[in-house]
């Protein structure tokens, strides 16, 4: 019986040894300005493969007073108008989140579609939106610097938005693989059940 344990133990101990990894960006005070992109530079030292993007976005756009807009100035940005892109330099992959119907996705030397269309619309005001989306080709190594560039699909005065609390970007990993103690420990919990089995007989 103290075998048999042994090997349970084993099995949950690699379970819980081995969760899914991510790598966490929160955006909250981000600022976007169509005058140019604004990029997070982030170091991933995770080696193992990308599953997908999640993603919760709480956007103001237009004149507010975290933005740095004068009182009155009346920046008509509008919500559509946000693009952010999220590029893995090692493998020259990346992946846009914006609006398509806004144009956002259609130009910035990027890609010509957003993988994520956030369907927002020509307005000010608070937007709040959040999804997932995977790479395409996949990321079998998610490691190395990580780029997230936000910039606004037009040049607005001032500021054109940015990003309130609760905003992030999660890059999701698959769990690594056990080690060979883990692996070691789970043979031997095998034999042991093995040997438990013959004496029982």
């Amino acid at each position: 019986m103290k075998l048999k344990t042994l090997f349970l133990t084993a099995v949950a101990g690699t379970v819980l040894a081995a969760p899914a990894h991510a790598l966490f960006v929160d955006l909250e005070g981000l600022a976007v300005d169509g005058a140019g992109p604004n990029s997070l530079l982030v170091p991933n030292l995770d080696p193992n493969e990308v599953i997908d993007v999640t993603f919760n976005f709480e956007y103001e756009a237009g004149t507010c007073d975290i933005c740095g807009d004068p009182p009155g100035s009346g920046n008509p940005s509008w919500g559509e108008e946000l693009l952010l892109s999220l590029n893995h330099i090692p493998s020259g992959t990346a992946a846009q989140i914006g609006t398509d119907t806004g144009g956002s996705c259609s130009g910035f030397g990027m890609t010509n579609f957003c993988e994520f269309d956030l369907g927002w619309d020509g307005s000010s005001g608070i937007f709040s939106a959040s999804g997932s989306l995977t790479f395409t080709p996949a990321i079998l190594d998610g490691s190395g610097l990580w780029a997230i560039i936000v910039l606004d699909s037009f040049d607005d005065a001032g500021v054109d938005g940015v990003f309130l609390a609760g905003s992030f970007v999660s890059i999701n990993q698959a769990a690594p693989v056990p080690v060979p103690a883990t692996l070691l420990l789970i043979g031997l919990g095998l034999v042991g059940v093995g040997v438990a089995r013959r004496r029982r007989a």
